[in-house]
């Protein structure tokens, strides 16, 4: 089976983590989260990992050395000082030594899995890993999830934890980035890609997941939906979802949890459950100013549904 990768593709907020975990859980499939934070949580020190408490099993047990050349690749920074990027890049082409910048291809040396969850979510991260040999020499497969959520529900989620923010300039953001993940997935190759909705993912999960095992070749299994019930090793990503695991394995869950979430996460156990509070949350002020900007773009995306 050739190796794969799938890039989840989505506004901040819109439930990538959750999907990312679900995959995790099948055997075939390793979650790694949000890769393009990989280099700046190794420059700043912070524990690569978003789920392990202790040493990481995997990103922890990783060579120093390989993993300082990964994270200056996936950071696109110079490997030598001496050597402008670009042009070591063009020369290792020509030499055919060009393996170190195909990060994916060095992490499936790693792993026994066949398919890797990316969930970065960026349109120009996606287009940069694209653009790899790895992926243009065919040698892996790339596919595309596109996964949508209400626009007033992931402007209520930004709100909520960041107090200056305001409907109106989100609005005008998620309007601009949603645009722009739009043409991503308009003109990826159709039997590569997939749109989803959170809403429908919280709420017939075996359903969506077995559309996306079908998309990567892969059989549905159970397990994927319980995700606290198994390992995981991705890089940041939702702490409220995250904290499903922390809270299955008795563990402490971050306080940035409770500070943003107060105890939604908490009441809510040991299950999936869609997150409609933007409802009573946000104002009539706040959707009318969200849906005087964004409201064409989202008009699509819309669940009114309790």
């Amino acid at each position: 089976m050739k190796k794969k990768v799938l890039f989840i593709t989505g506004s901040g907020h819109c439930g990538s983590t959750l999907l990312t975990l679900m995959l995790g859980s099948h055997p075939d499939c390793f979650g790694l989260g949000e890769l393009n934070s990989l280099p700046n949580h190794y420059k700043t020190n912070i524990p690569i990992c978003g789920v392990c408490k202790e040493k990481c099993s995997f990103w922890d047990e990783l060579n120093p050395k390989e993993l300082k050349l990964l994270a200056a690749v996936l950071g696109n920074s110079r490997l030598n000082k001496y050597i402008p990027l670009k042009l070591e890049k063009t020369m290792r082409k020509i030499l055919r030594q060009d393996q170190v910048f195909n990060p994916y291809t060095y992490l499936f040396s790693l792993r026994k899995e066949n398919v890797f969850v990316d969930a970065s979510k960026a349109v120009e991260w996606i287009n940069q890993r694209l653009d790899a040999q790895e992926f243009t020499s065919g040698n892996l497969e790339s596919y595309l999830i596109h996964l949508v959520r209400d626009g007033r529900a992931v402007l209520s989620s930004y709100l909520r934890r960041f107090k200056s923010l305001t409907a109106e300039s989100y609005a005008q953001e998620w309007r601009e980035k949603t645009i722009l993940k739009n043409q991503l997935y308009d003109k990826f190759p159709a039997e590569r890609k997939m749109l989803i909705r959170y809403e429908e993912l919280a709420t017939a999960p075996e359903k969506i997941l077995t559309r996306v095992c079908n998309l990567l070749g892969i059989e549905f299994t159970s397990q994927m939906i319980p995700y606290w019930q198994y390992d995981h090793h991705v890089i940041s990503g939702n702490s409220g979802v995250r904290s499903l695991i922390w809270r299955s394995k008795q563990e402490e869950v971050e306080a940035d949890v409770r500070k943003y979430q107060g105890e939604y996460y908490n009441n809510q156990g040991l299950k999936i459950k869609l997150d409609l509070r933007w409802k009573k949350e946000l104002s009539e002020e706040q959707v009318a100013v969200f849906n005087d900007i964004a409201g064409d773009i989202n008009k699509p995306y819309e669940w009114n549904q309790d």
